[in-house]
């Protein structure tokens, strides 16, 4: 396993990676459920009147991360955001006296299992208090974590992290699929798109978003002209897929896959003259703009936070950016990831907060879990953490930030907040079934 660094990478979505995931082997999955139990509960083990991981002067905490490999450049960045986090609350004195030690950064080398076996050694090599945080496609050690009472922090790319009580996904624990749906509806209404496309790769959690698209979006009378979601991981030309939208009167296409598939579909639109704006759930990348601008013009994109370009008007924002340079990954402060690393770091040390001085697991686990309004610092809508594990379909509007691009064909081009404004960039929708309708930001979402 990697201890090192993180090398930089370039930015991508949070919520809407699109990854491959390979089962886990259930006899390898009890054994280390099997150990964690053990661990935390021997009598050899922790002493009654001790916690494992806090001292006089510190809180140990670890992470699992992929770091290498083939999918590492994707998760690889969220280690900057915890780390530059954790050296702003350590400079100002730690939490109650005690400093956060992140004592280890394990790699899961984009190998599905290596996870299970990492989680074994935070806990029982390692002893840390907590898991701060998780950035994996392969977040198999879920369960084991959660049975074991450890408090985690990370970001979810499946929805295995709702129902556990002691697992805090960036943005929440559950993902419902279906709330992006009207904020969809409405980019279409603006842009009065009759004819909206659905893309996605083959695998589920490019499907799961464009699929509940294709539910809901009729239930508002936008007609899904064509859908292909069972494209291959590895893309063919696209020119097939584009000839076909034409040929149907496309005039927006939604795109679930990744990045690179983006880019590539956005190549195929330009080379045939198909001028449709497009809507991608990844993308929010200042490098893939830099590099592959010229053909992401009449481009939208959902982000689940703060623009970066609104730095300077929101304190939240600010503080991050600050952070990040000051700890030395300036690089990597306008990634989606890093910046998800900072919100889990933040919950966290708020959670320590207010546990108070004496510090258990439960203490902590307890103190988010009555929060009602988690915004990461001051970056992203709220989060209930009273009622942010359910696996439930989330109530009260859609909310997301959606940019564009402006100024492809000339030497700078650059993201601009959409639909909103600078001091409020956030597009809060309601109405589905019917006519979807924009409302306020719920209490607690950040404004300039």
């Amino acid at each position: 396993m990697s201890r090192g660094a993180a090398a930089p990478s370039p930015p991508s979505a949070v919520r809407s990676r699109v990854w491959v995931r390979v089962a886990v082997v259930a006899v390898f999955a009890t054994a280390v459920v099997a150990t964690l139990a053990t661990i935390r509960s021997a009598p050899g083990g922790i002493a009654a009147h001790e916690t494992q991981g806090v001292s006089r002067g510190s809180v140990a905490v670890g992470a699992i991360v992929t770091q290498s490999g083939p999918l590492a450049a994707d998760f690889a960045p969220y280690l900057d955001g915890v780390r530059a986090y954790l050296a702003s609350v350590n400079a100002a004195g730690g939490v109650h006296g005690r400093a956060v030690r992140l004592v280890a950064a394990l790699d899961d080398m984009s190998v599905p299992t290596q996870d299970l076996s990492d989680a074994q050694v935070l806990v029982d090599q390692d002893r840390v208090f907590a898991v701060v945080g998780v950035a994996s496609p392969f977040f198999q050690a879920a369960s084991l974590l959660g049975r074991a009472g450890v408090p985690t922090f990370g970001f979810a790319t499946a929805d295995v992290w709702a129902g556990w009580p002691n697992l805090f996904a960036v943005g929440g624990s559950a993902i419902d699929e279906a709330s992006i749906v009207p904020i969809v509806a409405y980019l279409a209404r603006h842009l009065h798109a009759r004819h909206v496309a659905l893309l996605a790769l083959g695998v589920p959690a490019s499907q799961a978003p464009c699929a509940a698209m294709g539910a809901g979006l009729g239930a508002d009378g936008v007609h899904v002209a064509y859908a292909n979601l069972d494209l291959p991981v590895v893309l063919p030309d696209l020119a097939g897929d584009v000839v076909r939208m034409q040929q149907r009167g496309v005039d927006l296409v939604v795109s679930c896959m990744d990045v690179n598939s983006n880019v590539l579909l956005a190549r195929a639109m330009r080379l045939h003259g198909m001028g449709a704006a497009s809507l991608w759930l990844d993308g929010y990348d200042r490098a893939v703009l830099k590099a592959d601008g010229t053909v992401m013009g009449r481009v939208y994109l959902v982000v689940q936070h703060v623009p970066f370009e609104l730095a300077g008007g929101f304190a939240g924002l600010d503080q991050y950016l600050g952070a990040m340079r000051r700890a030395g990954y300036a690089a990597q402060r306008f990634s989606d990831v890093a910046l998800a690393g900072w919100e889990s770091a933040h919950l966290f040390v708020d959670g320590l907060r207010a546990a108070g001085a004496h510090l258990t697991e439960d203490a902590v686990v307890a103190a988010i879990n009555a929060m009602a309004a988690d915004t990461g610092g001051g970056v992203a809508p709220p989060v209930d953490w009273r009622d942010g594990h359910r696996s439930s379909a989330v109530s009260g509007p859609s909310c997301a930030a959606l940019v564009t691009t402006r100024g492809v064909d000339g030497p700078h081009p650059r993201f601009v907040v959409a639909l909103a404004t600078p001091a409020d960039p956030w597009v809060c929708v309601a109405g589905l079934p019917g006519a979807p309708r924009p409302v306020r930001p719920p209490a607690g979402t950040p404004l300039g």
